[in-house]
């Protein structure tokens, strides 16, 4: 493309404007318009502020005095650039090539219709989701570890043996928090979907069920040494839901909840709160923007979020 002095003593590509000038006169007549066309353009950058060439070394001072228009239209001009980007082969020249169409299709509004986009999702949203709540509401992890895990005794003829699960139910939040009048203690589960309830009190996608609630229920009588031992005052059960409307247009913003009559009676003997799984609907956007923001909900905070607060007796 720029002829022989193209390689320098050391066999490394150092063109200078001077090759460029010489070569483009050299090679073919047709040429000498096309590289002009390669000088207006970096010199249409330069004007816009770019400091290429004071980066580069070069005097800006020996570029053509041209304009855009004296060498037709900006599609004739991708169009050979195009052209010459297919019989190059020398990679450097090639990315110069294609960054030069890049900004003259860029600039003159011909790519607009072109241009890739490229876009993100994920097949597994309530990973995000939880992640969201997780960090917002400021996960106590290290409480997850103190649930109990399964205890199996066999009997054999050969005897009796034990053996210990290595897993166990793990609930999504654990919140602690210190309020004004005593300790709050919360046990969050994000659902990732967005639930329906039609006129009859029914969910119409069913994908809330018995199952869930009774693994609520289970984490919460699974904490109730540490409950009594420091005195909570606040415990709370929680389905956390992704919403899109804002909470004071929300049909669901007043305080709604879910009960099993055995599982609330337990929990009301044990002195470990209400026994109401209080269903929740939160503001997507608030969420993710506290989440992007690196924000947490604490303290008397959570109240705001969190409706249907009621204080454990504490004896």
């Amino acid at each position: 493309m720029f002829g022989p002095k193209e390689l320098d003593s050391m066999n490394t590509y150092n063109p200078n404007l001077q090759d460029i000038q010489e070569s483009a006169k050299r090679t073919y007549g047709e040429a000498n318009s096309f590289y002009r066309k390669e000088e207006l353009y970096l010199k249409d950058i330069e004007n816009a502020g770019c400091n290429l060439f004071k980066l580069c070394d070069v005097n800006c001072d020996e570029l053509t005095d041209a304009v855009i228009d004296d060498f037709g239209s900006t599609e004739y001009i991708l169009y050979r650039l195009e052209s010459e980007i297919r019989v190059q082969y020398i990679t450097q020249k090639q990315n110069l090539l294609k960054l030069l169409h890049t900004y003259i299709g860029e600039k003159d509004n011909i790519l607009q219709n072109d241009v890739n986009c490229s876009l993100f999702g994920s097949a597994n949203f309530h990973w995000i989701w939880e992640d969201v709540c997780t960090s917002v509401f400021n996960d106590k992890s290290e409480f997850k570890d103190k649930i109990n895990k399964p205890e199996w005794n066999i009997s054999d003829k050969n005897g009796k043996f034990k053996k210990n699960e290595e897993e166990t139910l793990k609930p999504d939040i654990i919140v602690e928090e210190e309020m004004e009048d005593g300790k709050y203690f919360g046990i969050f589960d994000a659902k990732y979907y967005c639930i329906d309830i039609d006129e009859n009190c029914k969910i119409k996608n069913g994908q809330l069920g018995v199952g869930d609630i009774i693994k609520q229920y289970f984490y919460q009588i699974s904490f109730k040494d540490y409950i009594l031992n420091n005195k909570c005052k606040y415990i709370q059960n929680v389905f956390l839901f992704p919403d899109f409307v804002p909470a004071k247009n929300n049909k669901y913003s007043s305080i709604s909840y879910v009960t099993m009559e055995t599982f609330e009676k337990v929990i009301k003997d044990l002195q470990l709160g209400s026994g109401k799984i209080i269903i929740v609907w939160l503001d997507t956007k608030d969420m993710y923007k506290k989440y992007l923001k690196g924000d947490k909900i604490t303290g008397n905070d959570i109240f705001k979020y969190i409706p249907g607060m009621t204080k454990r007796l504490i004896k």
